[in-house]
């Protein structure tokens, strides 16, 4: 290991240890760590996400901590504004409010209990206050193998339900309504299936499908052995 890595991990390690020994302070032990992974980045170079998953950060966990270690936090900032004991000791939090500037930080702190507000309240108050306005996600179809990892992962699921539940459904007339109401669902997506992509889906509760005999009459066959199966 190069020695400059090596020093710099060292010192990583001892800082580590401090927050383990002493939790005070803790949000400026963060922005050392910060100060201290980006110049691990700058000499570790192409080995850098190594390195840091080592010293038990991931690589995303390692980004918060340079976020904070690059602001007007480093150095003697933070603690010249005041606010230091306010700040949560939560990263993903500190990593937003990082982003406002020293006028922005003065003005809100005394205002937001960011101790005590959620993640998601503190992210939404910075993004107010950046005026950071995002734009709705375009939805796309889903694709074939979207679709059928979900199915795989709802038919898990039941069989999970089914195996945790056998006491509760072990009379046959519990299983069989159980299974009925199975059936018809399976029956709708039977009948998704079988229309004519180039005619488009109808609804799922749409009339345009088979008799309800003719739809169903494969499935219920089997109706008996799913259900002392389950």
């Amino acid at each position: 290991m190069d020695a400059n890595v090596s020093a710099l991990v060292k010192k990583i390690k001892e800082v580590q240890f401090g927050i383990v020994q002493d939790e005070s302070h803790i949000v400026l032990k963060y922005v050392e760590i910060g100060q201290l992974l980006l110049q691990l980045k700058r000499v570790a170079k192409s080995d850098w996400e190594n390195e840091v998953q080592k010293l038990g950060y991931p690589p995303r966990v390692a980004r918060r901590y340079m976020a904070i270690g690059r602001t007007w936090w480093a150095g003697s900032g933070l603690q010249e504004s005041g606010v230091i004991n306010q700040l949560p000791p939560d990263l993903m939090k500190l990593e937003w409010l990082c982003r406002l500037d020293k006028d922005q930080l003065l003005g809100a702190i005394h205002h937001w209990p960011c101790r005590k507000w959620s993640r998601t309240l503190v992210i939404d108050a910075v993004k107010h206050e950046l005026k950071i306005i995002e734009k709705p996600k375009a939805t796309r179809p889903p694709t074939l193998d979207r679709i059928t990892i979900d199915c795989e992962r709802v038919i898990d699921r039941l069989v999970e339900a089914l195996e945790d539940s056998a006491d509760e459904i072990a009379d046959p007339e519990s299983r069989q309504r159980l299974w009925d109401d199975l059936n018809s669902r399976f029956a709708k997506v039977e009948n998704l299936l079988a229309t004519n992509p180039a005619d488009g889906f109808p609804s799922a509760g749409s009339d345009e499908t088979e008799t309800e005999e003719a739809r169903t009459e494969p499935v219920a066959n089997q109706s008996a052995d799913v259900v002392d199966a389950a």
